[in-house]
């Protein structure tokens, strides 16, 4: 299994709450396929650089997951079913 990296933005004018209940979904789509290590939040309400579906800024959530190669796709597809996630990017550490 290898290790990922990925950085999740969902809407800053989300609650608290609305914000955990997304991570925690997409913490279990991780956890179907692989193994969760570590989440966090790292930047609350952080201007984005330009709008992105007209979201001026976000929360940034960082993850690091481990998951064999073939169930990446797998993930990122689930994610992108999530309405609420705005953006989301996944890499393989070295």
């Amino acid at each position: 299994m290898s290790q990922y990296e990925m950085m999740l933005i969902v809407p800053a004018d989300l609650s608290d709450e609305a914000s955990q209940k997304i991570t925690g979904e997409v913490k279990k789509l991780i956890e179907k396929e692989g193994k969760l290590l570590d989440s966090k939040e790292w930047a609350k309400n952080k201007p984005l650089a330009y709008p992105i579906s007209k979201h001026k800024a976000g929360s940034f959530w960082l993850m690091t997951f481990e998951a064999v190669q073939k169930s990446v796709p797998d993930i990122s597809g689930k994610i992108k079913a999530v309405p609420e996630v705005v953006r989301y990017l996944i890499i393989k550490k070295d």
